[in-house]
């Protein structure tokens, strides 16, 4: 499995444990759900940064040397190998050309024989030669080209003999193919936006269902408070000193939005206190007169 693969996992997996521990956490912060695209961002770049380039025809001819032309970023290994696998069914390795960068030159060239016709890859492995039963560690996403006899590059075109003259050969005319540059940089910087947008659109979409919750479960408190309270005030206003004091008082205390254990005890001392009004008060009755006796 190429490193970018595994680059891409690890930063899959660190993005799933932070989403999980902000997801779980008893307070959850906001802030560190804002970071997640930032940081989802960071590692997918930083993954798909390590990547060479190669630069060679699309159609070469077996037994010549071919130039390739490379160039590779600050996090590749300075010296690695060229490796020729053959893509018609499970072929094993072809051959690996080592290129020993011992300066560490950011680009540079090398000279590749293919042996062997038909579809092969050439990629970037990090050993310089593989052993028997050795698996390439490939570096970046290869070159696909197309390997064909030597005689097979060559057109070679012979006029048919004209009045004047017997015969006549034109000179054999090779064409070469310009060639083609690969760019695998390219191609990930690709693959990263497609995987980086839709994610970030999910997260965003996540971001704004957990705000619009949280809006919505406080204005919903925020009603209800509203409402209890409104009831209190009408409620209070049609309390009486004669009127029902056993149903306006026990109404009242049942409306609090607080728990009983708090409301309770105040509803019963406002009852005790109203009773106690009232019992003082005889209505109909003269207050009472006090005479004074002969004795005193």
């Amino acid at each position: 499995m190429p490193n970018d693969l595994d680059e891409n996992i690890k930063a899959l997996l660190f993005v799933t444990i932070l989403l999980r521990e902000c997801w779980h956490s008893p307070q959850p912060s906001y802030s560190r759900l804002y970071m997640l695209p930032v940081f989802l961002l960071f590692f997918l770049v930083f993954s798909f940064s390590r990547a060479f380039t190669l630069s060679l025809p699309d159609k070469v001819n077996s037994g010549t040397p071919v130039t390739v032309q490379w160039s590779r970023d600050n996090g590749d290994p300075t010296s690695f190998g060229l490796m020729q696998r053959s893509l018609l069914g499970n072929q094993p390795v072809l051959s690996v050309t080592p290129v020993q960068n011992a300066a560490g030159d950011r680009s540079g060239t090398a000279d590749v024989v293919f042996s062997t016709s038909g579809q092969v890859l050439l990629a970037v492995i990090a050993q310089l030669s593989l052993s028997s039963g050795e698996r390439p560690n490939q570096l970046a996403a290869g070159k696909q080209l197309t390997v064909v006899p030597g005689s097979n590059l060559v057109d070679t075109t012979i006029l048919s003999p004209s009045p004047t003259q017997s015969s006549s050969l034109s000179p054999a005319s090779s064409s070469t193919p310009a060639p083609s540059k690969s760019s695998p940089s390219r191609r990930h910087a690709v693959v990263a936006l497609a995987v980086t947008l839709p994610i970030l659109f999910l997260l965003l979409l996540l971001l704004f269902c957990v705000v619009r919750a949280q809006r919505v479960s406080m204005r919903h408190r925020i009603d209800q408070f509203t409402a209890i309270w409104t009831n209190r005030l009408s409620t209070r206003e049609t309390i009486s000193s004669f009127g029902n004091l056993d149903v306006e008082v026990g109404s009242m205390a049942s409306e609090y939005p607080a728990p009983e254990t708090r409301q309770v005890p105040l509803a019963v001392r406002r009852e005790q206190k109203l009773r106690m009004l009232v019992d003082e008060v005889v209505v109909g009755e003269p207050p009472p007169v006090y005479v004074e006796s002969p004795d005193s």
